[in-house]
């Protein structure tokens, strides 16, 4: 059981890693053609994910790192709204 649970573990960080390292290529792509690096990232996702190569499958590691990082977005730019510099 534990080389088990050792393998989903593995396998969820090569997810994770896949998806953080894309973001980032996307990032620097779109920030080199002066756009929005957030669509960059986005698009990123898109490919990589099931929609189109398939490289990352959807799991339940996934699915909370993506609600993790929405919800600290989306509280970051509220935070940013209430409180301008």
């Amino acid at each position: 059981m534990l080389i088990g649970a050792a393998v989903g573990i593995a396998d969820a960080l090569t997810d994770l890693a896949v998806v953080l390292f894309a973001a980032k290529v996307g990032d620097e792509i779109f920030r080199r053609i002066r756009q929005p690096t957030i669509a960059g990232e986005i698009l990123a996702g898109v490919i990589v994910g099931p929609s189109l190569l398939g490289i990352v499958a959807p799991s339940d590691v996934i699915e909370v790192f993506a609600e993790l990082v929405s919800s600290s977005c989306c509280s970051g730019s509220a935070w940013r709204h209430a409180y301008p510099s």
